[in-house]
């Protein structure tokens, strides 16, 4: 079984241990601050077994995007692949062809109704740099991640020039992308499935 076995080991989220002042990676409408975008919640392992795979470590950023139409390809099903999915296959990447994936990861969320107000959080991040744009508060974080991997040295106001770069990346992501600010949670009519999302703190 193991011989012919694919598997993929990730997660969706990591979880925050007081880096930022916050523990746990939940930040309901009643925290006492705003859900974060930093590493500790968003770095995650990506452990790919494969029976045409040897044993490797790729050391580039991927996001988990990209991991739906990586695992159709695995299991070569690759024109079963969404047109409109924004992902794209891994498999290129893990074979060495580094050019396949967009240097830029993005991760958003949309905070609503907070004590803050609503708005989205979206970060962008390169292997060099991570730009955090928070819309609830306006306000911009840059870190340089080569020289500041704990992301405590917010640059905004010095590398205005990355800064003004990336909030163009991130303006073009979110315009090309067409997306929506929310879930609409009046689709999910599964009681089953409301409860359990309620309970990982996602309604």
């Amino acid at each position: 079984l193991m011989d012919d076995l694919v598997l993929v080991i990730s997660a969706d989220h990591g979880e925050a241990f007081w880096e930022h002042g916050d523990y746990g990676h939940s930040y309901g409408p009643t925290a006492h601050t705003l859900t974060k975008l930093y590493d500790e919640l968003l770095h995650v392992p990506l452990i790919i077994k494969h029976p045409d795979l040897s044993s490797s470590v790729v050391e580039n950023q991927a996001s988990a995007i990209h991991l739906p139409p990586t695992i159709l390809n695995l299991l070569q099903l690759e024109n079963k692949i969404p047109s409109r999915w924004i992902g794209e296959s891994l498999y290129p990447l893990i074979k060495g062809d580094n050019d396949v994936i967009s240097p830029y990861a993005f991760s958003e969320i949309y905070i609503e109704n907070s004590r803050w107000g609503s708005g989205k959080l979206i970060s962008c991040r390169t292997e060099e740099w991570k730009y955090i744009y928070n819309e609830v508060n306006n306000s911009h974080e840059l870190y340089n991640l080569i020289t500041d991997k704990y992301e405590k040295n917010n640059l905004y106001s010095v590398e205005t020039d990355v800064m003004s770069m990336f909030h163009k990346e991130v303006v073009n992501h979110i315009e090309s992308n067409n997306l929506s600010k929310t879930i609409d949670k009046n689709s999910l009519n599964d009681k089953e499935i409301q409860s359990k999302l309620k309970d990982l703190g996602y309604l």
